[in-house]
This record gives structure tokens, sequence and C-alpha cells, in this order.
């Protein structure tokens, strides 16, 4: 069961690290996350900026935290209460009709779907198998070995690969209506 805790690990390491970075390369990348912050969570303008902050080192540093062996578990469980809040934020804004953006992953023009909502569960699925089967002993991804840390690594990067990219793929296999042939 090592291999689900070390591969949580990583891929949870990934997409933290990704949104983190995606929020803050740029001022124009974090306004735009300011922007989601303040309509998603009804956060007001004099507290905003430190809050869309300590989110995103937040990302940042549980990024970290989940590799760490002392910090691992607590991380991984931190993980999943953080996207539990940000599937709260993104609900009330489907349930609302708001079409308001998410800029999970950097600035973007897609209204918040229930994409994000799967993506969300999928993410807390993981973490919870992880903490679910979490060994005895705190376990390093090395523990698994050289050949099979190289394909959960591998696996990690593709996972964390299509969880940032997850918008786009459910465009792509979005079923479209026929259009309407006129007469």
């Amino acid at each position: 069961m090592i291999w689900i805790e070390v591969e949580a690990r990583l891929v949870l390491a990934g997409v933290f690290a990704v949104s983190a970075a995606s929020k803050l390369r740029s001022a124009r990348a974090f306004a735009s996350f300011e922007e989601a912050v303040a309509r998603l969570g009804g956060v007001p303008g004099r507290v905003l900026r430190p809050v869309s902050a300590g989110l995103a080192g937040a990302e940042a540093l549980l990024a970290v935290a989940v590799l760490v062996p002392a910090t691992a578990f607590a991380a991984v469980l931190l993980s999943a209460v953080m996207l539990l809040t940000f599937s709260a934020a993104l609900a009330r804004a489907l349930r609302a009709g708001e079409p308001v953006r998410c800029n999970c992953f950097g600035p973007s023009q897609r209204p918040v779907s229930a994409a994000q909502l799967t993506r969300n569960g999928l993410l807390i699925a993981l973490a919870a198998a992880a903490l679910t089967t979490w060994p005895s002993e705190t376990s390093t991804p090395a523990d698994v070995g050289p050949a099979p840390l190289l394909i959960c690594l591998l696996v990690a990067v593709v996972t964390t690969g299509a969880i940032t990219l997850w918008d786009d793929l459910a465009d792509l296999f979005a079923v479209q209506p026929a259009p309407r042939r006129g007469r």
C-alpha cells in the first residue's frame, strides 16, 4: 500500500506546486487569482491581497510538506481540507449561477463548471486513499525502491499534467450538440 501513499504525495505535490506557481508567476496572474478569491470566497477588498497571498503560499508550502516525511501525513490531510474548502466555494458559485472564473492554474477565461468539482473530487479521493492506506511508519518516496519510484514519478508527472489541463480535457471530450440544419 506504500505505492498509493507515495503516488498520492507526488501528485499532490505536483498539483499544488503548479497551482501556486501559476498564481505567483506574474502580477497579472496574481491579480486574476485575487479576482477569483474575491468572487468565489466573498473576501472583502481590505484583506483580499493578504488572503490571496496566504492561499497561494499555503499551496506552495503544501507542495513541499507532502514530500517531507515528518510533515507528510498532516500535509496530505490539510490538502484534502483545502480542496474541500475550494470545492465548497466552487459549488456555491455554480448553484448561484455566477459566471465566475476559477483561475486555479493561472488566468482563465472559462467560467466555473462541474469539471472543476470533478477534478477536486478526484484529488480529495486520492488524498483519502493515501490517508487510509498510510503505513504505520512514515515513509519516503525512496522506500518503494528505485525502479518503482521511477514509475511513480512518471505517473505523477502525467497525472499532474492531466489535472492541470483538466478544463481543456473536459472541453475536448464534451459532447457538443449537433448543429441545427436550416430549411
